[in-house]
């Protein structure tokens, strides 16, 4: 399900890796989100990790902080292209 190049976005790079790959275009936005989706998704299924999917609006949003480099000649932000996850605790 996952290519060599998820495997290896997903399992061997840092925070402190994809964070400075991004800003310099070695990785994209949207092949590191993809990888995480993809990610996420083998491991809903036995886990139900996840609430609410949002995998299509987060690819979305990858293509458009993708662009932004291009187009304002600097990162969107520090964390620049970085997928998160937030949790939401509820009863």
């Amino acid at each position: 399900m996952l290519s060599t190049p998820e495997i290896t976005i997903t399992k061997t790079f840092s925070v402190k890796a994809i964070v400075p790959a991004l800003s310099s275009g070695r990785l994209t936005a949207v092949e590191v989100t993809t990888s995480f989706c993809k990610r996420t998704a083998i491991a809903q299924r036995p886990t139900n990790c996840i609430a609410e999917p949002l995998f299509t609006s987060a690819i979305s949003r990858a293509k458009e902080v993708h662009a932004y480099p291009s187009r304002e000649g600097k990162p969107t932000s520090p964390l620049h292209g970085l997928p998160i996850s937030v949790k939401d605790p509820f009863d």
